[in-house]
């Protein structure tokens, strides 16, 4: 399963992402880009790492050597590890900053090629470079939008339960997690 969210900035796609995965548990491994507190500063670092990450960009100019270097060595690296560890590749999140980072897109482009289970979210402005990808007949697209947010971890966590090895167990858990409201 290759599953991108996407919808409009502050939506909830990023909170939508972690509340499915931590209901199915999986060990999520990948790269997310995010802004400092108090800043427009984009920093990239290990999914769900609290460690402080490396500086890309101040937004919302986004452009210089740090960019590229961020993306191609730092994010490819991590995309190369997530192959490896855990059981699902986390990206979070894919923009037009990518656009010319060509060591980051062979990376993302090689992790939809593997077997594991990929759950990205894809902002508005990455569309224009990730056509390609996105017409793929293995990936799948959840719009988020106001009206669906709410249910949408839910029903991310059941799409992601269907295409994992821990399938059976995962679905009985989450059964009980739904009825202990």
């Amino acid at each position: 399963m290759k599953l991108f969210l996407t919808g409009e900035s502050r939506v909830g796609k990023s909170t939508a992402l972690q509340r499915a995965l931590e209901m199915v548990g999986l060990e999520a491994f990948g790269v997310e880009t995010y802004f400092r507190e108090g800043t427009r500063d984009l920093h990239i670092r290990a999914y769900g790492s609290k460690a402080p990450g490396f500086f890309l960009a101040r937004m919302p100019e986004g452009t210089g050597e740090d960019l590229r270097y961020g993306f191609d060595v730092m994010g490819a690296g991590l995309l190369r590890k997530a192959r490896r560890r855990g059981e699902i590749i986390v990206v979070d999140e894919i923009g037009f900053l990518e656009e010319h980072c060509q060591g980051y897109r062979k990376e993302l482009l090689n992790c939809l090629e593997g077997p594991k289970p990929l759950l990205a979210v894809l902002g508005r402005r990455g569309r224009l470079w990730m056509e390609e990808v996105l017409d793929r007949r293995d990936v799948q697209i959840l719009e988020l939008v106001p009206g669906n947010r709410e249910e949408a971890p839910i029903r991310i966590a059941q799409m992601l339960l269907k295409n994992t090895r821990q399938a059976e167990l995962s679905q009985e858990i989450f059964k009980n997690m739904l009825n202990v409201k």
